[in-house]
């Protein structure tokens, strides 16, 4: 939101752009646990929110009644609440984590990041040297109204969702959305690189990670690097697979695509997997847009039909090279995005399913 340039404004992909890596900003994958966390609880009727600038605010709206920011983000800033979607989830077999719990410490860092906690932070560490004590040293208790559906708790009640630092001096929020200098736009990437716990070399090299696909390899490696396994190899192969397929931009070519087979795990996995885009594009806006819309359609990146029918076909194909219809420059794009999305990561795969016994007579 350079400037009022919006999204419009250049993407920086440079190592430059990040000066420490993910392992020393980012939350561990400890913070990626399934349960609830213990900050968590019933929710209060007064919400006590920090002050948001005019400015800040003027933005928001405006951007919230033409259709061009996350409409969270207002949601947030005005009422101090989120009402997430029903999402495509099989509660009687749970092979995946609750989606909405999976994304919540991304939105937590949303969270510190639009109503400047660090700020408040930084003021309150100020004022104690000083032994001078103001209002604005004082630090807000800040949680935000979750309302997340459950067959236990159909929107009945809110979570009260306790906001947490990015681990590094993240500048205020109305410098990231409207400063102009080249630092600026570095923060904002790397503010957006940290929620995602990307901030790594390979995600800025666009040899690894083109920039229309950088949206999409971020939620793989967010998801990658959860304590618990969710993806199966396979199933991390078909995706980046389908993104550099050739077919993907080919209306006609999806149109006549005949898919044998949509599992129930592969339906809930591209659950799984949008519901991170849209957790990306929500930190990407509270960021200041640091990638820039054109960047962030998810067209550029994931078709359900075509993520079906490579899904189908790695349970077959013999390798990698078959399953990118024997390109060999596709195997190599594949892996390199592969290299990108698990560096530095403790690599734990799903496991895959057991082996269907059969049963001989006698």
């Amino acid at each position: 939101m350079n400037g009022g340039s919006g999204h419009t404004s250049n993407l920086l992909i440079s190592s430059s752009s990040s000066s420490s890596s993910s392992s020393a900003t980012s939350p561990t994958p400890e913070t990626c646990k399934i349960s609830p966390s213990e900050d968590i609880s019933p929710a209060s009727p007064k919400m006590n929110l920090p002050v948001v600038a005019p400015e800040v605010m003027r933005t928001a709206s405006e951007r919230h009644q033409k259709g061009l920011m996350s409409p969270y983000i207002y949601q947030i800033l005005t009422q101090g609440e989120m009402k997430l979607p029903v999402l495509l989830e099989d509660e009687n077999h749970k092979e995946f984590p609750s989606i909405h719990l999976l994304y919540r410490p991304v939105r937590q860092m949303v969270y510190a990041i639009l109503f400047n906690l660090h700020h408040y932070m930084y003021m309150a560490t100020k004022g104690k040297d000083k032994a001078v004590r103001t209002e604005k040293s004082e630090v807000p208790d800040l949680r935000v109204r979750e309302w997340v559906w459950s067959k236990n708790n159909p929107y009945q009640s809110p979570d009260m969702v306790k906001a947490e630092q990015i681990g590094w001096g993240v500048p205020t929020i109305q410098r990231l959305w409207f400063g102009g200098s080249i630092d600026d736009k570095r923060r904002r990437l790397r503010a957006f690189l940290t929620c995602m716990r990307s901030d790594t070399p390979l995600m800025l090299n666009p040899a690894y990670v083109p920039q229309h696909l950088l949206v999409m390899a971020t939620v793989l490696r967010y998801i990658m690097s959860c304590n618990k396994p969710v993806l199966r190899k396979p199933e991390l192969d078909a995706i980046i697979v389908q993104a550099f397929s050739p077919e993907l931009m080919n209306a006609q070519y999806l149109q006549e695509l005949q898919v044998q087979v949509i599992s129930a795990r592969g339906a809930q996995l591209a659950a799984l997997f949008m519901q991170g885009v849209e957790t990306a594009l929500l930190a990407n806006d509270a960021c200041g847009a640091p990638i820039p819309w054109l960047m962030c359609c998810p067209w550029l990146f994931f078709d359900g039909k075509l993520f079906h029918h490579k899904l189908e076909r790695t349970s077959h194909v013999k390798n990698l090279l078959e399953l990118c219809d024997h390109r060999i420059e596709h195997v190599v794009k594949v892996e390199r995005m592969r290299k990108a999305v698990l560096e530095g990561i403790d690599i734990q795969f799903a496991r895959p399913p057991l082996p269907v016994m059969q049963m001989s007579g006698p």
